[in-house]
């Protein structure tokens, strides 16, 4: 039995740039951003009070590694809250990206991006929040998708992108302390 699918070429029109953060996604598209608020954030402190709690009460009564512990932390369901928010998140920008034909653009992220934004915090919480919110995470899911979709996928490195522009290489211009700069060469915000 053969099967035959015919494909057709996919020329990107234009492109989605994501930003992921720890409580939200930045979205860019002709010119208009869209934030997806994640709710990260809330979801790993909660867990964060709740652990710690139970921890308190259950190491001392039945020691460290207790079967009755671990049922507990089940019961939080945090990796299948963050989960179900990725492939959602992940669902809505391929599909915003297919409708139009756009390629999606994503921050080249080292292999472990987490140790590099905690190494000059002390606060406990706070490290374990960002090694909790899963960066990678969300781009390998919307990677993931778009190769389901078919829709290409632009790893980009972030390095100098406030400094230089992107298509004529030459310097951004900031004026009056402004956030928004203009390229020298086409002029371009």
């Amino acid at each position: 039995m053969t099967f035959k699918k015919s494909v057709e070429a996919y020329e990107p029109r234009g492109l989605v740039a994501v930003d992921v953060n720890e409580n939200h996604v930045a979205v860019l598209v002709e010119d208009k951003v869209y934030l997806f608020e994640t709710g990260f954030k809330d979801i790993v402190l909660g867990c964060y009070y709740r652990r710690k709690g139970v921890q308190e009460r259950y190491d001392k009564l039945y020691g460290v590694n207790c079967r009755v512990k671990r049922r507990v932390f089940r019961k939080l369901k945090e990796e299948e809250k963050k989960s179900d928010i990725r492939w959602k998140l992940a669902n809505i920008i391929v599909r915003f990206a297919e409708e139009r034909q756009y390629a999606i653009v994503l921050e080249k992220l080292g292999k472990k991006p987490a140790n590099n934004m905690v190494k000059r915090i002390k606060d406990a919480q706070l490290r374990y929040r960002i090694y909790q919110v899963s960066f990678k995470g969300l781009q390998k899911a919307i990677e993931e998708k778009a190769r389901e979709c078919g829709v290409p996928v632009v790893y980009v490195d972030p390095k100098n992108t406030s400094r230089k522009c992107l298509v004529h290489s030459a310097k951004i211009v900031y004026s009056n302390c402004s956030r928004v700069g203009k390229c020298s060469v086409g002029g371009e915000l």
